[in-house]
């Protein structure tokens, strides 16, 4: 958020006058790419990106040497009735660690009964606000404004009132950030690709490095296993990667998800490794153990040249608790004679109390050699919530589709990449990786998959 020196609005609650300027736009963000597709909802022109624990939105172009930020804390902060708008905002922006800012003026009360603060840096005045969230008064956002520019307020008024509207309302904040991050991911990862071959060479490749994690979501009881794998190139960069390398456009990446870029280096004592990503001030360890036996990161192994597996690897994901719960399981089982199956199954229940009785809402789906199989219903209170058994449920609707053909066909381990001709023509084509020489657990997208014990 650097730049030269220029003059600067400063209350955003003061009328806005100024016209449009007319001088040739640049974009002043690199992230916010004009061709990425933008979220339903958001002002004209404008992005959103995940911040400092927070969302900021933005005009997408800008007059050189211009800014305008809106940052929207993600939580929400109770209003205390026995301190005043303006302490009250003081306590807010340090519970928030939003404490940038050269010099502050103290806060004032505005008209809605809350406060503001304006603050400057070397190039550009901050303006600090507590924003009414939700209904009844009891709760407020931190909202920081960010202005540099003459004019800047007044072009983009009708966004700036916009994004006010969207910060009252928690819920369609974090839906746009949300959507806007799904958008601009699956944009991405269309973009990134490239033919068969025309990616990073093996000779470019250093080291295949995965780095394992047990994560829980806020608000969650499930837990699950996440692998984070960064393909090292000779280089000194290197990449999260979920993609076989061969078909990795390295220059378009870098443009399109510079933050999944990294430095890497051998460690100073030991035969580990050290990173510095674009949040880093410094070199961190990456993980190491052997084989993995930390349960933290080990280096990864590509397939044997010709190798083939005999046997069932799984995984399952959950995300949620015992009032929404929802989990995918997925198979693969390799045979021996290079011929392969997969299995999809998904699980969602939304548990729904009153009057005493306690139903929940079921909805599965299954993919398989023999087709994909959907079905809904409900539970009473005495069928756990997670059960797929039939004792217990009321099956309200069902439905078969397809023959199967896409989760069945012939496989092949080439590298880093596994090749999966499918029964309906479709050539498949994954990152994979290993863990050991035991082949216990093999990464397919990064996503890892444990051998079924018989």
């Amino acid at each position: 958020m650097n730049g030269s020196s220029s003059t600067t609005e400063t209350t955003p609650h003061q009328t806005l006058q100024a016209q449009a300027q007319t001088a040739p736009l640049s974009q002043d963000n690199p992230e916010a790419q004009p061709g990425l597709p933008r979220a339903e909802g958001l002002p004209d022109g404008w992005t959103v990106r995940r911040e400092n624990q927070g969302a900021s939105f933005a005009p997408i172009q800008m007059n050189p040497g211009e800014k305008l930020e809106i940052w929207i804390a993600d939580d929400w902060f109770e209003v205390l009735q026995d301190v005043s708008p303006q302490t009250r905002l003081l306590q807010i922006r340090q519970q928030a660690g939003a404490m940038e800012g050269d010099e502050c003026q103290p806060p004032v009360p505005t008209q809605d009964g809350l406060a503001i603060q304006e603050c400057t840096t070397s190039d550009s005045v901050l303006q600090y606000m507590l924003l009414p969230a939700g209904s009844g008064g009891y709760f407020v956002r931190l909202l920081c404004m960010r202005v540099k520019g003459d004019g800047v307020l007044a072009r983009y008024q009708d966004g700036v009132r916009q994004t006010m509207r969207i910060a009252m309302d928690h819920n369609q904040a974090k839906t746009l950030l949300e959507r806007q991050e799904q958008l601009e991911h699956d944009y991405a990862a269309r973009a990134i690709r490239t033919a068969p071959g025309q990616g990073v060479p093996d000779d470019d490749i250093a080291a295949v490095f995965v780095n394992a994690q047990v994560v829980q979501n806020p608000g969650e009881t499930v837990k699950r296993d996440l692998h984070i794998t960064w393909l090292l190139l000779k280089d000194g960069t290197g990449y999260q990667n979920e993609i076989p390398p061969d078909e990795l456009n390295v220059s378009v990446s870098r443009q399109l998800e510079p933050r999944r870029w990294i430095q890497w280096r051998k460690a100073q004592s030991g035969n580990g490794y050290e990173m510095r990503g674009p949040d880093d001030g410094g070199w961190r360890s990456l993980p190491d153990g052997e084989d993995g036996t930390d349960g933290k990161g080990w280096i990864a192994q590509p397939a044997r040249p010709g190798e083939r597996l005999n046997g069932i690897y799984e995984r399952t994901d959950g995300w949620g608790n015992q009032d929404n719960l929802r989990t995918l399981k997925t198979t693969w089982h390799f045979s021996g004679d290079g011929t392969f199956d997969l299995s999809l199954s998904g699980y969602q229940g939304i548990l729904q109390t009153g009057g005493g009785t306690s139903f929940t809402y079921v909805s599965t789906t299954g993919s398989d050699p023999q087709g994909t199989h959907t079905a809904t219903g409900t539970s009473n209170s005495n069928t756990p919530i997670g059960a797929t058994s039939p004792g217990g449920i009321s099956v309200n609707s069902n439905g078969n589709t397809d023959d199967g053909a896409r989760y069945r066909g012939r496989y092949q381990f080439k590298g880093w990449v596994l090749e999966a001709e499918r029964d309906d023509g479709q050539l498949d084509r994954h990152f994979v990786t290993f863990q050991s020489n035991g082949r216990t657990v093999i990464d397919i997208d990064s996503a890892p998959l444990y051998v079924k014990k018989e």
